[in-house]
This record gives structure tokens, C-alpha cells and sequence, in this order.
């Protein structure tokens, strides 16, 4: 006889791909929100977009890897595992990022996991995260991004 295992689901993200929209439900909300009575929005709330849905599971964990530049050779790239971003920003190599008197916040640029000093006058990536649409950061907007975009 197979006996199966039983996963606990711990969290939905619905996020897009396109404009950055995410929204995430807790334990409590998922059954209300997931199923056929009363569904999820199958388009994005921000550019009517479909949305991406990611279900996480009780032990999941997501992963980070530092970022080596391509200039340094022989040196293995930090492998981090953790469930929350508070647990990734704790760690003793990402924290490091934080600790500069000029630090103003953590963003994301694609995979990127990037420290932001000042006003975007310095940033720098400080690894690459699996499903970073799952952590709720701002998307990296520097401000010649800005400018470009009409938002400055």
C-alpha cells in the first residue's frame, strides 16, 4: 500500500509578468478565493493582463545565489534557502548590503535581488533569486528608468 503525503498549502501569489501586480493569500483565504463558487481574477487588476498563480506549500523554500562578476574567477557563488524575506535578509552575506549608512532599500530587477543607497546614486546586485515574483519588493526603477518611462 502507497501512503501519500499530505502538503499543507501555506500561500497563493498571483502576480504579472507584465505591469509587476501581485497579490497574495493567506492560508485562511485560499479555499474562499480558489474554488468554483467564487474564483480567482484570471486577469491582472492593474493592466487586465493573466495573471501568473504560484501555490506555495508548508516546507517549501525559495532560493538565492550570489552574484560573482564575471571579472572574478574561481570563487563558488552563496547558495541561500529560506521561506520569507525577512529569513533572506537576515542572512549574514545579504544583511551585509544593509548595513552601509547610505542604504535606503532592497529592489528587484527581474531575478535580481539589488541593494538601492541614496536616491539610486549607487546599487548593486547582490544575487539572483528562483521566484522572486513571490517577495513583495519594488521593481528596480532607477531614475533614468524613470525618465524613460514618463514617471520622473
Amino acid at each position: 500500500m502507497k501512503v501519500m503525503k499530505m502538503q499543507i498549502l501555506k500561500t497563493a501569489v498571483i502576480y504579472c509578468d507584465v505591469c509587476g501586480w501581485r497579490k497574495e493569500y493567506p492560508p485562511e483565504d485560499i479555499a474562499h478565493h480558489f474554488n468554483d463558487d467564487n474564483p480567482v481574477p484570471y486577469f491582472c487588476e492593474n493592466c487586465s493582463r493573466s495573471p501568473i498563480i504560484v501555490f506555495m506549500y508548508e516546507g517549501d523554500k525559495l532560493k538565492f545565489r550570489q552574484h560573482i562578476p564575471n571579472a572574478v574567477s574561481g570563487v563558488e557563488p552563496k547558495e541561500i534557502e529560506f521561506e520569507t524575506l525577512e529569513e533572506l535578509l537576515a542572512d549574514e552575506y545579504v544583511s551585509r548590503f544593509s548595513s552601509d549608512d547610505n542604504f535606503s532599500f532592497w529592489t528587484l530587477g527581474g531575478n535580481c535581488l539589488i541593494a538601492v543607497y541614496g536616491d539610486y546614486e549607487k546599487w548593486w546586485v547582490a544575487g539572483y533569486i528562483d521566484h522572486p515574483k513571490l517577495l513583495d519588493l519594488p521593481m528596480f526603477n532607477p531614475p533614468s528608468e524613470r525618465i524613460l518611462n514618463g514617471k520622473a
